[in-house]
């Protein structure tokens, strides 16, 4: 069964350290600490796609949030303001 946490975090492979070390390692947060845990080669390029996977995901989602945000305060009724709202404020940029 699949953990939805695979996705989180970040994976290093120890080889390009400078010394190099062998091995790879996936760490986390988990309550609030920082979890790191050894992992074999296959799990961590596993691992390596699934966070690349869901940071493009959640980039997809945040432009989809800021789009629909800006389509709603464009084309629903607003409240009489003396000055626009602007961009950051909106959460759109």
């Amino acid at each position: 069964m699949a953990n939805s946490t695979q996705g989180q975090g970040s994976v290093l492979d120890r080889s390009t350290l400078h010394p190099p070390r062998s091995g790879y390692q996936w760490t986390r947060k988990v309550v609030q600490k920082t979890a790191t845990v050894a992992l074999s080669p296959e799990q961590y390029q596993s691992i390596r796609k699934a966070i690349e996977i869901r940071r493009t995901l959640q980039k997809t989602i945040t432009k989809m949030e800021n789009l629909s945000r800006k389509i709603r305060f464009e084309t629903l009724p607003d409240t009489r303001r003396r000055t626009p709202l602007s961009k950051k404020v909106l959460g759109t940029i």
